[in-house]
């Protein structure tokens, strides 16, 4: 959809991913396709360093910050749910939510910030520390010092992260679905999707829950 959308010259469009949510939703519909899901979009806007997320549901994204070994989340987009279990969808039935209805996003970025977005089954399986650890593992932060000179004449010094290669980023985002799906077999784990149907039923559950499974990790340079 975005390249249909590039092709037609619409910047607009893809500057906003509630527009792009429309937009698919409005082609889905009128193909009359069944079924339901939960999105997730985000665009970087590389000029102004700017993140901005339309989300349905719960799937979602994260913007991690800091050094290896002093990383922390920046921001986390919250699920929507009408109830445990019961998540906002998009679908062709007559109480489908709506792209409307999307948790809109706009964050700034700085060098260095990690982006991870995902659906249910990675959130549902690991907690924010086990993704924070696949994260050190794989990003190592290496940075150069850039010298200038500020409004006021002063020397400045100011740290700039070296892009990581699409492989580092893909192998990230492979160890987040391997580490997921693990999670989600061991019935003995106790899990993020464990500790809230813990609290939601009023009884001990324990173990991951069995989802799909979908990552993506992004350094921003």
């Amino acid at each position: 959809l975005a390249s249909e959308v590039s092709s037609r010259g619409d910047q607009a469009t893809l500057d906003k991913p509630e527009l792009i949510l429309e937009e698919a939703f409005t082609g889905v519909t009128a193909e009359a396709i069944k079924g339901s899901t939960t999105a997730c979009i985000v665009t970087i806007d590389a000029a102004y360093g700017v993140l901005r997320g339309a989300n349905v549901g719960d799937s979602g994204f994260m913007v991690v910050r800091g050094s290896p070994g002093g990383r922390d989340i920046a921001h986390r987009s919250p699920h929507q749910e009408h109830e445990f279990g019961r998540p906002f969808q998009l679908g062709h039935h007559d109480n489908t939510d709506h792209p409307r209805d999307a948790m809109l996003t706009t964050f700034p970025l700085e060098s260095g910030d990690v982006v991870v977005m995902g659906s249910d089954g990675l959130w549902d399986n690991l907690s924010e520390s086990e993704i924070l650890e696949v994260i050190d593992a794989n990003f190592k932060g290496v940075g150069l010092l850039v010298a200038g000179v500020n409004g006021d004449g002063e020397d400045t010094a100011v740290t700039k992260h070296v892009a990581e290669s699409q492989a580092t980023m893909n192998r990230a985002s492979r160890e987040m679905v391997s580490a997921a799906y693990h999670a989600s077999m061991d019935y003995k784990r106790t899990t993020p999707y464990s500790l809230a149907a813990t609290e939601y039923f009023d009884m001990v559950y324990s173990g991951g829950k069995k989802d799909d499974i979908t990552a993506v990790v992004v350094h921003v340079a």
